[in-house]
């Protein structure tokens, strides 16, 4: 899987394109929590429309990534996370987001592929 990460002044936008694995996501949040601009809490808007999930597609291999995501829990801190899929892979996702839900205390929603300027207002809205 490859990824792109920008930081555009109040948020981070990655952009992913390919098959999507475990290790691709790993190396997403190293790069992510590593990148200059980053802080605990940062609003990211995640754009999966180009991505295969093909591979990801059991409840065994969530659990696995919730566990990525487990591991990097202090350094993402409770950001807030808009997800743009297609609609076949959004429903797939919706199905499983509690297992990766009940790893990390941080906020997101999921959006369809039309809906993009709805993921950017609900991200840039704080509670």
């Amino acid at each position: 899987m490859d990824y792109e990460i920008r930081f555009l002044g109040g948020h981070f936008e990655i952009t992913y394109t390919g098959e999507a694995g475990l290790d691709g996501f790993d190396s997403v949040f190293r790069d992510l929590t590593s990148h200059e601009s980053w802080k605990a809490g940062s609003a990211v808007l995640n754009d999966y429309r180009a991505v295969d999930f093909s591979r990801l597609k059991s409840y065994a291999k969530m659990e696995a990534l919730a566990e990525i995501i487990y591991r990097y829990r202090e350094k993402l801190g409770r950001m807030r996370v808009a997800d743009i899929f297609s609609e076949d892979e959004m429903r797939t996702y919706a199905k499983l987001e509690k297992t990766i839900r009940g790893y990390h205390g941080y906020e997101f929603d999921y959006y369809s592929t039309d809906d993009p300027e709805k993921a950017m207002f609900w991200l840039k809205r704080r509670a």
